[in-house]
């Protein structure tokens, strides 16, 4: 078991080391074809030629709830980069939760 202060040491560096909150995207990133309205377009007799790739992320907000935001193609790198930071913080929370726990183990047996 490693002592108080390696612990304490850990957890410093994985809060030292959490991306910018300011990025951060929860979702996940999704594309799609799609038909137009004009019944003539050739999207309606042939798959191939379906509209598109059109991208959205897609993100639950309590239970059945899930709004989807189109994304600009110039913007799909930002957004795959904010929901990689957003994982990347969800880790790290994890990762210290699990140092914190051992910190009240040690301090109970110490």
């Amino acid at each position: 078991m490693q002592s108080i202060a390696q612990l304490e040491k850990d957890r410093a560096g994985v809060i030292n080391s959490l991306p910018d909150w300011s990025k951060i995207v929860r979702g996940s990133m999704r594309k799609y074809y799609g038909t137009c309205g004009n019944k003539g377009c050739r999207c309606h007799k042939d798959k191939k030629h379906k509209h598109g790739p059109y991208w959205y992320v897609a993100a639950q907000f309590g239970v059945g709830k899930q709004k989807v935001y189109l994304i600009s193609k110039k913007h799909i790198k930002e957004a795959k980069a904010g929901m990689k930071a957003y994982n990347e913080l969800w880790d790290k929370l994890c990762k210290i939760s699990t140092i914190n726990l051992e910190i009240l183990k040690a301090k109970k047996h110490g």
